[in-house]
C-alpha cells in the first residue's frame, strides 16, 4: 500500500512539473510572442572549383527569406545579420542549380523559407593563351605634319577565361585617332578583343581577363619643312646730309631662299635687312648686313646682303 502511494506521489509531482513548464511557456509566449517577417539578402557564390570559371550567373543575386524570431529580437534584426551562400564545391562544366543556404548567429532566429531556393550558374574550363596586338590608326595629322611608325608595348596580350570564349579571340585591337594631332602620341589604350574576321568579341561580364589591361602606343609626329624664295628689302634709316638725296637702294642678293614650317612660311612676303643708317651721308654707301627673318624661319646658305 505504501509503495502504491509513493508511485502516486511521484506521478503527481511529474504532472505538476509538466503543467508548470507548459504554463511557463504559455505565459512566456504571451509576454514575448514569436513574430514572422522577411528580408532581402544578397547571395554569395563561393567555392568555385580550381580550373573552372563562371560564364553565366545572376547579376548581384538576392534571396527573400522568411524569418521567425521572438518579438524582443526584431528591433535588432537587419538583412546584414544573415548570410546567404551558394556553394559551387560540387560544380562541373556546364549549367547547374545550386542551393542557397541561409544562417544567423542567434539560434532563436529561424529561417522558414528561402526564395529562390536555388540559383543557376554556368561554368566552363578556364584556359589561357597569348594573342597579338593590332593597331588601328584613324584620321590624319594636319597639313605640314607627318606621323611616323608606331611603337606598341607589349606587342602581345595574355588572355585567360572560359574556353568557349577564349577560342573565339584571335587578337586584340587598339584604336588611335590622329585628326588634329601636332605632337607625339604617347598614351595607354584599352585593347579590344577581336575574332579572325576583325569583329569585336564581347567579354564584359564573361569572366575574361586581359593581361596587361592597357597597351602603350607611341607615334612620333613631326612638322614638315617647306622652302620659299622671297625678295630682300633693305631697311634704311636716318637722313642724308642736307642737299643730298637717295637716288636708289639695292641689295645683293636681291632674293633669298628661306626654310621653315609651311604655316610660318606663308606669313613671310619678304626678308628685311638689318638697319642701314644713312645719317649725314653725302656719298654712295655700301654695307654688308644680315638678313632678318621671323622666328621659325631661317635663310638657306647666305644670311647676309650687300646694300648699296
Amino acid at each position: 500500500m505504501n509503495g502504491l502511494l509513493a508511485h502516486l506521489d511521484v506521478g503527481r509531482a511529474l504532472l505538476a512539473l509538466l503543467i508548470s513548464v507548459v504554463l511557463f511557456a504559455v505565459v512566456r509566449g504571451e509576454e514575448n510572442p514569436t513574430n514572422i517577417g522577411s528580408f532581402d539578402v544578397p547571395v554569395e557564390i563561393l567555392d568555385r572549383p580550381p580550373g573552372l570559371v563562371i560564364v553565366e550567373s545572376p547579376s548581384n543575386p538576392t534571396a527573400r527569406i522568411a524569418v521567425s524570431a521572438p518579438r524582443e529580437l526584431w528591433p535588432g534584426l537587419r538583412p546584414d545579420n544573415f548570410r546567404a551562400v551558394a556553394s559551387l564545391s560540387s560544380a562541373r562544366v556546364g549549367t547547374g542549380q545550386y542551393r542557397v543556404d541561409v544562417d544567423h548567429p542567434d539560434p532563436r532566429v529561424g529561417v522558414l523559407s528561402v526564395s529562390p531556393s536555388e540559383i543557376s550558374v554556368r561554368l566552363d574550363q578556364e584556359v589561357a593563351t597569348t594573342v597579338p596586338v593590332r593597331l588601328d590608326r584613324g584620321g590624319s595629322v594636319p597639313a605640314g605634319y607627318e606621323a611616323g611608325e608606331a611603337e606598341i608595348d607589349p606587342i602581345n596580350v595574355a588572355i585567360t577565361g572560359p574556353a568557349a570564349i577564349v577560342k573565339e579571340i584571335a587578337g586584340v585591337a587598339v584604336g588611335v585617332r590622329l585628326d588634329g594631332v601636332t605632337v607625339d602620341v604617347d598614351g595607354r589604350y584599352t585593347p579590344n578583343p577581336i575574332d579572325a574576321e576583325g569583329q569585336t568579341v564581347s567579354i564584359e561580364g564573361r569572366g575574361v581577363l586581359l593581361t596587361p589591361p592597357a597597351v602603350r602606343v607611341r607615334i612620333p609626329v613631326a612638322q614638315q619643312l617647306g622652302y620659299r624664295t622671297v625678295g630682300v628689302q633693305p631697311h634704311v634709316v636716318g637722313v642724308v646730309q642736307s642737299g643730298f638725296v637717295i637716288e636708289g637702294v639695292s641689295a645683293e642678293p636681291s632674293a633669298v631662299t628661306i626654310v621653315g614650317a609651311p604655316r610660318a612660311l606663308s606669313e613671310v612676303n619678304f626678308a628685311q635687312t638689318e638697319e642701314v643708317d644713312v645719317s649725314d651721308v653725302n656719298t654712295t654707301l655700301t654695307r654688308q648686313v644680315s638678313v632678318v627673318v621671323p622666328d621659325g624661319v631661317s635663310v638657306v646658305q647666305q644670311g647676309t646682303a650687300r646694300v648699296t
